[in-house]
């Protein structure tokens, strides 16, 4: 199967490349003609960030390189933007990428940036956690052990 990466554009939903504030312009444009629905992969890593979380600012280098070196089959790579602190706003983000559900049944209702979620779409449920202190060799491996699950 393909590698497939979703590019929604949406208020607070960066899809597709990095999810710092300077790349999320380049990110919306480059991607914007290239929208595939999560339904079509079977694992969503949705990367719950924000401009004011430290260990954002540590953990997204770490899944661009992962993610610049690896093919990672079947999975769609998405970042939720939290950085405005609207819940509102960021459920409708993951309503749209589709794992709304998952992200809701994760949080349950308390949101935390820096980490990124692995989810079985078919299942809509998380099935593993990436977050800042996992060097690189081990965001790909979780990422693919996350897949081979899904």
């Amino acid at each position: 199967m393909k590698n497939i990466m979703l590019a929604v554009v949406a208020t607070g939903l960066i899809l597709g490349s990095g999810c710092s504030s300077e790349n999320s312009e380049s990110s919306t444009k480059s991607n914007a003609e290239q929208v595939i629905p999560v339904s079509d992969a079977n694992l969503a890593a949705v990367l719950i960030y924000a401009d004011w979380c430290g260990n954002c600012k540590i953990l997204d280098p770490k899944i661009e390189k992962v993610r610049n070196s690896h093919n990672f089959l079947d999975t769609a790579f998405i970042t939720l933007d939290f950085t405005a602190k609207d819940k509102t706003a960021f459920m409708a983000d993951a309503k749209t990428a589709g794992v709304a559900m998952a992200v809701k049944e994760h949080f349950n209702g308390k949101i935390k940036t820096g980490q990124m979620l692995l989810i079985d779409v078919d299942k809509k449920k998380v099935i593993g956690v990436i977050n800042k202190d996992m060097n690189e060799p081990a965001i790909a491996e979780a990422i693919e052990r996350a897949a081979s699950e899904a």
